[in-house]
């Protein structure tokens, strides 16, 4: 990705209830690949690559997002977006 920033919109079933999630990518001033992503159109949480987890998450703005969720998210963007 050479600067250009892409956005995907897809759903996810969280609790039983199809969701919209919109996640648009960006590279940081030292060219790792960032997300923004929003849920239901809430706020935005940002997500970035952890090499411990060896996945993408969510970043401290995103604290309060339910694991499963952040770990669902996650494998959205590494599969469509990420590969």
């Amino acid at each position: 990705m050479k600067g250009k920033r892409i956005t995907d919109n897809f759903d996810m079933v969280i609790d039983g209830k199809a969701v919209p999630v919109q996640a648009t990518s960006y590279l940081t001033y030292n060219k790792e690949t960032r997300y923004r992503v929003s849920i239901d159109n809430g706020p935005i949480v940002t997500f970035s690559w952890d090499n411990d987890l060896k996945r993408y998450t969510s970043t401290v703005d995103g604290s309060d997002l339910p694991k499963r969720i952040d770990e669902a998210i996650a494998m959205q963007i590494d599969q469509r977006m990420a590969a």
